[in-house]
């Protein structure tokens, strides 16, 4: 699972892969309770998903358990489907994942080393790709509250 903790979506502070897959609840619980000191998180943007999605369960159970914890500590959360960041995303172009990683990568040139090739059927997402689910939901949340314009990334 990829996040990022900014300030405003110009001031990034910290982002990276979060690995869950070997963690109990447990862990996960305190990883985000550090987060939640540390940065003074006063929201968490989470991936909506519903019985349709492809999310497997074990993510779901991630995101269930962090929004429960995140609201335990008064944090607001948010959570936006994947029709929500195409829809944003529409307006700077292609609406796929890779289009969304490339502008995603020409704002935040950072982000470039992280860049993988088109995925096909043959092709496993590149593990990297959760950093741009990450910039991406961050990104939506960000101009569906108003806090970017469109006009505030002219490429």
């Amino acid at each position: 699972m990829g996040y990022v903790v900014y300030e405003d979506p110009k001031d990034i502070i910290n982002n990276s892969i979060g690995k869950f897959k070997k963690l109990s609840p447990t862990n996960y619980v305190q990883r985000l309770k550090k987060f939640i000191r540390q940065y003074r998180l006063a929201v968490f943007i989470l991936k909506y998903y519903d019985a349709s999605n492809t999310t497997s369960k074990r993510v779901k159970e991630v995101i269930v358990t962090l929004e429960t914890h995140a609201k335990k500590y008064d944090v607001k959360v948010y959570r936006y489907r994947r029709s929500d960041i195409a829809g944003v995303f529409s307006l700077f172009g292609d609406v796929s994942k890779h289009g969304i990683s490339k502008t995603l990568a020409s704002w935040y040139p950072d982000l470039q080393r992280f860049l993988a090739p088109p995925r096909n059927f043959k092709i496993s997402e590149h593990y990297h790709m959760g950093i741009f689910d990450g910039f991406a939901l961050m990104y939506t949340h960000a101009h569906l509250t108003g806090l970017v314009k469109k006009d505030d990334h002219q490429n």
